[in-house]
């Protein structure tokens, strides 16, 4: 049984398939959709350490952290 009838199939009837061969490729489609969707959701994330304690060595990670947040990623400085 192919894809394109695995689709056919689950999304007219919403019944898995009954043989083996069918039922893994049935398996590997609904991973694979889970998969992209998960990944589609992800919000990407950026952590910074900072080791300096000067205001000069202080700017750096701010700057990479506010650009991180203007592209829509999750940032956080860590101050040691």
């Amino acid at each position: 049984m192919s894809i394109s009838e695995l689709r056919h199939l689950d999304k007219q009837t919403g019944v898995m398939p009954t043989d083996l061969a069918s039922l893994e490729a049935w398996l590997d489609l609904k991973l694979d959709e889970k998969l992209a969707q998960r990944k589609a959701e992800r919000t990407p994330s950026l952590a910074i350490i900072a080791t300096k304690g000067s205001m000069d060595m202080a700017y750096p990670p701010f700057i990479l952290a506010s650009t991180a947040a203007a592209l829509g990623w999750n940032s956080s400085i860590f101050f040691t």
